[in-house]
């Protein structure tokens, strides 16, 4: 007569499904091992050559900002030659970095005391196409621009980069600036109706700026100028 079968209890039950899943799981292991293996090392040679990228990255940017410190220095000692040479061998080694958009800035500066307008203004307009992100850096290439044109006369051009530069960057610091700045230029170009908007944009946008009480004095002297 057979003898009835023994109940397994729930820990049983539980102690053979883990034996079970162990033992499944140790067989797939052995299958699959070289595969695994292989996606570990390759999983390492990513992480390294990401870390390798990115400390390389990071010591460009520190050496570009050396190299730009020391193109400044030079030019505040009015070295003049030598902080061309190295804005420019910047621009060349280390162009997308911070440091070569300061370094274009510096050469424009440079071109415009030497009265090398052209070449000035090119310098400038790359800052302001190639860093527009870094809106310090562009926003001084508009402005810087825009002066340039103003001391050449051309004062429809200059208000037209006074105008774009706070278009652009209307929460830099120095957009009050601009637009008195190129107010100025539109009504010394006898554009006064952009001159008058300019000006009503600093005393409706920033008018508690220093700059705001001389743009109020500009829109009544103008007031009755033709459109």
């Amino acid at each position: 007569m057979l003898k009835p079968r023994k109940r397994l209890t729930k820990a049983q039950l539980k102690q053979d499904k883990f034996i079970l899943f162990t033992a499944q799981a140790q067989a797939w292991l052995t299958q699959y091992q070289k595969y695994i293996l292989y996606g570990f090392i390759g999983l390492i040679v990513i992480v390294v050559g990401v870390s390798a990228v990115a400390w390389s990255k990071s010591s460009s940017e520190k050496q570009a900002s050396f190299e730009e410190l020391l193109a400044r220095d030079a030019y505040s000692r009015g070295d003049i030659d030598s902080a061309l040479i190295r804005a420019e061998a910047i621009i060349e080694k280390y162009e997308g970095t911070s440091a070569a958009g300061a370094a274009w800035m510096l050469k424009g500066k440079i071109h415009e005391q030497r009265g090398e307008f052209e070449p000035a203004i090119k310098a400038f307009e790359h800052v302001a196409s190639k860093y527009d992100d870094q809106e310090y850096l562009a926003f001084g290439a508009l402005y810087a621009i825009g002066m340039i044109h103003y001391g050449e006369h051309e004062y429809v051009k200059a208000g037209e980069y006074f105008d774009n530069a706070v278009k652009r960057y209307p929460k830099h610091f120095h957009g009050p600036v601009a637009l008195v700045k190129g107010g100025e230029a539109y009504e010394r170009g006898l554009r006064y109706t952009d001159a008058k908007r300019l000006y009503q944009r600093v005393v409706t946008q920033y008018p508690k700026s220093r700059s705001a009480d001389g743009a109020r004095e500009s829109l009544a002297k103008i007031e009755f100028m033709p459109q």
